[in-house]
């Protein structure tokens, strides 16, 4: 008796009922870690019947991550320009440090201005009108920029309102020309 025989018919062994092409079995794989994958229906389905309350999580990471990287840009040019006469070590130091504080008070700014915003949406969707649309966004936007703003003074408070209106009304155009 052989331990490793090899079979007689070596054909049976790659039936075509039981053969998977290896462009399948890559699309499978990618399919178990990326839960949205543009091949899967239940997923295409599934997203037009999440409610507003689902969708907000992308929503607050986006604007988290783009703070990052907005104000981890600004500080880079801040330390570059302000290192100029320094040595190449204490410049590379230097400007790190400079992007990584710009980064981290951006993020966190929009970071929170993005939570306010979401969390006043979805409030006056589940107390006032029940469905989600362009004026649930404009009033959570305008909120949000007078609640931020609201130790500032009253010219910053009404700026900043206008600037939440302004935003909450454009994302508000943008979620329901999307539907």
């Amino acid at each position: 008796m052989q331990l490793f025989a090899m079979p007689e018919n070596i054909q049976e062994h790659f039936k075509p009922s039981t053969y998977i092409p290896f462009k399948t079995l890559l699309r499978e794989k990618f399919k178990r870690f990326v839960p949205h994958h543009k091949d899967d229906k239940d997923y295409q389905q599934s997203s037009s019947r999440r409610s507003r309350m689902e969708k907000v999580f992308p929503e607050i990471g986006a604007a988290f991550i783009a703070g990052h990287v907005v104000g981890g840009t600004f500080g880079f040019m801040e330390g570059v320009i302000v290192t100029s006469n320094c040595s190449r070590l204490i410049r590379r130091t230097q400007i790190f440090n400079h992007a990584l504080k710009r980064g981290k008070y951006a993020s966190s700014s929009l970071g929170s201005m993005a939570m306010m915003y979401c969390t006043l949406g979805v409030l006056i969707q589940l107390f006032c009108s029940g469905k989600n649309d362009f004026w649930n966004c404009a009033a959570a936007g305008g909120t949000t920029g007078l609640l931020f703003r609201a130790s500032a003074g009253m010219k910053k408070i009404l700026s900043g309102g206008l600037f939440g209106l302004t935003f909450g009304s454009l994302h508000g155009l943008m979620s329901t020309y999307r539907h």
